[in-house]
């Protein structure tokens, strides 16, 4: 991994930006970068961390990263090529973001800069907080789900949280539909 990510995860998992500081539950969650991962890749974008990433130090683990994990394989992906990171870094109290809601313009910074280092070709929204990043506050999953938005040299697709699919089975083969095209999308634009 390169220095600068290492000084960046260390800068996230210190940061004070906010008072979730204080009250978070288990450490700050920096970004993942897939040990295969290369510039114009594909970047998974989640909502926040939960139990399981609060212990972990890390994006998607738990029952959500398994089925995340195994979407990308039936996807023709692996957690390997592509890169995870949340748009809030810390688990707010009782995962309730309605407590803080100034962590996600505290944390967009974070998020900004991740996107600017990585240069993905495409970026994957998990789940409605990511989804918001780029449709606004009032954006919902059902709504924008599979859509491609493209803001300068950045495909932004909209599908559903893993977690969602632990509590809907039937959406599953929509995020794997949708980490289909997000392939398809990186390998088209890095064959131009």
């Amino acid at each position: 991994m390169h220095k600068d990510w290492r000084i960046l995860q260390s800068r996230i998992r210190a940061c004070g930006n906010c008072r979730l500081r204080e009250l978070r539950q288990g450490q700050a969650v920096p970004v993942d970068i897939g040990e295969y991962y290369d510039e114009g890749g594909i970047l998974l974008l989640a909502e926040r961390p939960g139990v399981h990433e609060g212990r972990a130090g890390r994006p998607m683990a738990g029952p959500s990263g398994a089925l995340l994990d195994q979407a990308l394989v039936e996807a023709g992906l692996s957690r390997g090529e592509v890169s995870v990171d949340m748009r809030l870094r810390c688990r707010p109290p009782e995962d309730r973001l309605d407590e803080v809601p100034e962590a996600l313009y505290a944390c967009g910074p974070w998020t900004d800069t991740v996107i600017t280092t990585l240069q993905p070709s495409v970026v994957v929204l998990l789940g409605r907080i990511a989804a918001q990043l780029v449709h606004g506050p009032l954006a919902t999953v059902g709504r924008y789900r599979g859509v491609c938005r493209t803001s300068g040299d950045v495909t932004y697709i909209t599908t559903y949280h893993p977690a969602h699919a632990l509590r809907q089975p039937n959406t599953e083969r929509l995020i794997i539909k949708d980490l289909t095209l997000a392939k398809e999308l990186r390998d088209e634009i890095l064959a131009t």
